[in-house]
């Protein structure tokens, strides 16, 4: 039996591999990606930023809803997420994290169903 893989179809695997590229953050964040959404987490000392995306165009943030859960020196913080603008989701409130935190960001899209997407925080 031959056991070589056919070329083009190493290229066709690859291809699909590599069809979104690298995820880069647009606001600063930390960007991760789900099973129907990508997020960017921004954390700031007075306000959580959550930015929805499909990859390439912004998900509008109108009727969608979330959670963000942070773990950080053995202290868990939730906070719930709203709709602010545009791709958009917020929340204010005091946040300090420390070095090595973690978050877990809960999100119900209109259309899109809900997915839950883990961070890993400098």
């Amino acid at each position: 039996m031959n056991k070589r893989i056919p070329p083009l179809l190493v290229a066709a695997m690859l291809a699909t591999a590599y069809a979104h590229g690298d995820l880069k953050p647009a606001h600063g964040g930390v960007i991760a990606e789900g099973k129907q959404v990508v997020v960017e987490l921004v954390v700031k000392t007075d306000r959580l930023d959550v930015y929805l995306t499909d990859h390439v165009k912004a998900i509008d943030a109108k009727g969608a809803s979330g959670q963000v859960i942070l773990l950080s020196g053995g202290t868990k913080t939730e906070a719930r997420l709203l709709p602010a603008a545009g791709n958009l989701l917020s929340v204010q409130g005091n946040f300090k994290l420390g070095a090595g935190a973690k978050a877990i960001v809960k999100v119900s899209i209109p259309g899109k169903g809900e997915d839950q997407i883990r961070l890993s925080l400098p």
